[in-house]
Formats: C-alpha cells, structure tokens, sequence
C-alpha cells in the first residue's frame, strides 16, 4: 500500500543519514490518507449545505415580510373604514342625463319615453334627499329621495324616473339636494328637445313613471 511503500524509503533513506554522521532523521511529512476524489466530494457538500441553508433564511424573511405587509394592510383598511364609518354624511357631487327611447334624435314618433337619471356620489351609504326642478312649471317641485350603495370603490346614490312626452317638448331639467347639514349640490340645467307632428307639450300632457 502507500503508506508501506512510504515507510520503507523512509527508513532506507534515513539509515543512510545515520552512517554518514547524521545525529538524527527529519520527521517524515504525513501522507494525505484521503484520496483527491473524497476531499473534492465533502468540500462539495458543505458547499450545497451552505448554499441551501441561506436559501432556507431567505425564503424564511421573505415569509415573515409578507406577513407583516398583509397585516399593515388590514390594519390601514381598518382605519379607512373607521374613518368612514366616524365621519358625517356628504354628497361629493350630482349629475343629470337624459335618456331618450327609442335613442335616435331625429325621430318624430310619439308618444316618447325619456328617462330622467339623477346620480349623486356620497361618501358613505346613506339617504340622498332632492328636488327634481323643471324649467316652465309652476309650483313646488317634486321631492325624492334615494339610498346610497357602494359601487366599486365609490358610493353612489341613483334615482331614475321615467316620463311620457307626447307632444313636443322643449323644456330643462335640474336635480338639487336638499339633506339637512350638508352641502347643497345641484346639477347643471339639461335640456330637453323633443319635436313631434302633433305639436307642443303642456304639463298635463307629460306622464311620469314611478
């Protein structure tokens, strides 16, 4: 084996140091008792041990850092919602459209229905109170009211009533809020244009849905 072979020149070499006067031998070196292939081999391992142990921690303080900003999360939509819940009712804003049917413009077919759709954004479910004013009409004007929904990220309170112009019409409609403590919001004037062969509308001749 190696280490004998070792061992034999040793001692050889070492007898003849001896006769030539030598007082002693120099310690023979330690011969490497694993082979090149077995060093290789463990040095790989540690290596795969160590690289799978800082890739163990990271994915550890990746998890931890996930969980901390889902609970940052909760906590801040918490707050968003307390905040919302604490504060007093408001209407952001308001907004008319009229909607024809049938939808082309240039019919002259009557008796048409039109839809009138009051939008109001609030921000916060609750009941949005308003006049629904119209230009050429005497007296007070209807009073409605309508709860706020969520939609989407936003809340919205819609009314839409319906009506029946039977002859032509040419008249203005407007939506202003009347809730207690709040704001007054109010559209814009939205006109009206309807012609008819039969002439134009009277109030009695507009039929309103519910």
């Amino acid at each position: 084996s190696r280490s004998e072979i070792f061992s034999s020149g040793y001692t050889v070499n070492c007898a003849v140091l001896r006769s030539s006067g030598a007082l002693q031998c120099p310690k023979p070196p330690i011969p490497d008792s694993k082979p090149p292939s077995q060093s290789r081999g463990s040095a790989e391992k540690s290596v795969a041990r160590t690289s799978q142990t800082t890739s163990t921690r990271q994915a550890s303080h990746q998890e931890i850092k996930q969980q901390l900003d889902e609970k940052k999360r909760k906590r801040e939509q918490a707050a968003q919602r307390n905040a919302v819940r604490t504060s007093p009712f408001q209407i952001k804003s308001a907004k008319i459209d009229l909607v024809k049917f049938p939808p082309a413009s240039d019919t002259k077919q009557c008796p048409r229905k039109v839809m009138i759709r009051a939008t109001f954004e609030t921000n916060k479910a609750g009941e949005v109170r308003f006049k629904l004013h119209r230009s050429q009409k005497t007296g007070e004007p209807f009073t409605h009211h309508v709860m706020a929904q969520q939609v989407g990220d936003k809340w919205k309170a819609v009314h839409e009533r319906v009506i029946t112009v039977k002859k032509s019409i040419d008249r203005a409609f407007m939506a202003e809020t009347i809730n207690q403590g709040t704001k007054v919001r109010a559209t814009g004037w939205e006109k009206l244009i309807i012609r008819c062969d039969q002439g134009h509308a009277s109030s009695a001749e507009l039929e309103s849905g519910n």
